[in-house]
């Protein structure tokens, strides 16, 4: 491989290197990121999973801690418009060149593992996160749980938004298969924070197996957030639990709490645009459940 100067050239190439774009497994990026991280990642994790809502979701707990002192990054997918949205730290989206220098990074300890082009997305963010010394990362599930790359990190706490009906070919056709799935997120003794006003079975049952401590949050934050929705106020009601969950090593007063559940932005979710004076409304809803939401 001759060397890669720009992002689109190194995004190019990632498109081209692995067979297949859907590789699901964590053996490879596993190999990749303990030459990378041999002692773990240096910040605290929130790992979220779930159908619908992940987005939203991290976006109130990085606005939430956009409001203390506490350094966060996020990484989120897929972009919208620009491939640097996926990578944030304060709220602000990662540069061309400090995503080409993770890549760099990456590249030189790759060896021969194939990786596919989200596996070196998710390990450009851990390598972006350290670099900018964050105390906590966010990071989205990018399909399913189990074995989506992102679940190489131990998480702190853990996140499940809901289980819907998606992605049939690769998670399964039920929602209690679905839902076993994404609790492949879950660690023992650790805490897995789950929005599901209805729960599959297999999310408790698998918590029971290996020591989970699963938290279900039913009731929706009541006070006044950003995002429009009856159902963005479960996810402000799940990012308030998982900033309770850190409240020991992240304090967050109730002003920050308040500011940040009131700030909070995404692109994207029920945004209302005017056009040639028709009123056009934007969401990234996609499945059967998200749109009922809608």
């Amino acid at each position: 491989m001759g060397r890669l100067k720009t992002l689109d050239e190194w995004l190019d190439w990632q498109e081209s290197l692995h067979a297949q774009e859907i590789d699901l497994g964590l053996e490879r990026v596993q190999k990749v990121y303990r030459k990378l991280f041999p002692n773990g990642v240096p910040f605290q994790v929130i790992t979220v999973a779930g159908t619908n809502g992940k987005g939203s979701t991290i976006t109130f707990i990085d606005s939430i801690y956009q409001q203390s002192d506490f350094k966060i990054g996020a990484f989120t997918s897929p972009h919208l418009i620009k491939y640097n949205e996926r990578f944030s730290v304060n709220g602000k989206m990662a540069s061309d060149e400090s995503i080409c220098q993770a890549f760099d990074t990456i590249e030189v300890l790759r060896g021969n593992t194939s990786l596919t082009y989200f596996e070196f997305s998710t390990l450009a963010a851990l390598v972006i996160f350290a670099n900018e010394k964050v105390a906590i990362a966010v990071l989205e599930i990018g399909l399913g749980g189990r074995l989506d790359s992102v679940n190489i990190v131990d998480p702190n706490v853990s996140v499940i938004t809901n289980i819907a009906i998606d992605h049939t070919d690769y998670l399964g056709d039920t929602r209690e298969v679905i839902g076993l799935e994404k609790a492949g997120i879950m660690r023992n003794d650790v805490s897995c924070i789950c929005g599901d006003q209805n729960p599959p079975t297999s999310l408790q049952n698998h918590a029971d197996n290996i020591g989970a401590l699963l938290t279900f949050v039913n009731q929706p934050y009541l006070g006044k957030i950003s995002l429009q929705g009856e159902h963005q106020q479960y996810n402000a009601a799940l990012a308030i639990e998982v900033v309770n969950q850190l409240q020991p090593l992240f304090p967050i007063d109730q002003s920050q709490l308040s500011q940040g559940l009131e700030k909070a932005n995404i692109l994207a979710r029920f945004q209302v645009k005017t056009v040639n004076n028709k009123t056009i409304v934007l969401d990234v809803a996609h499945n059967e459940a998200a749109i009922k939401s809608l």
